[in-house]
């Protein structure tokens, strides 16, 4: 059983976002590049012989896919220097500093 990544994930990562849903997107989104970075997750290496090409409905070429890692570090990038919540501020923070690098 494979599981798929929300349907436009990126467009949650938006400062309009209810603050709420914002906050928990944020936070998994940070949980999960923090723990990718952790294990130096590599999809080459790490995932199973048949997925080595990253489907484009799991989480992780949802974060980390051709089009969409920059966008995601931009986003988070925004999120962390201009919303009003500190929480909201403190999780895009973790996630762009483990996207970076």
């Amino acid at each position: 059983m494979k599981y798929e990544a929300p349907r436009r994930l990126i467009y949650l990562l938006d400062p309009s976002t209810n603050e709420e849903i914002l906050l928990r997107v944020v936070t998994l989104l940070a949980n999960l590049t923090n723990i990718a970075k952790e294990l130096k997750l590599d999809p080459t290496i790490d995932l199973p012989a048949e997925d080595k090409a990253a489907s484009p409905d799991t989480m992780y070429a949802a974060i980390y896919g051709v089009n969409t890692q920059e966008k995601m570090q931009s986003k988070s990038f925004v999120l962390m220097n201009q919303h009003k919540n500190e929480d909201v501020r403190f999780q895009a923070r973790k996630m762009y500093e483990a996207m970076k690098s």
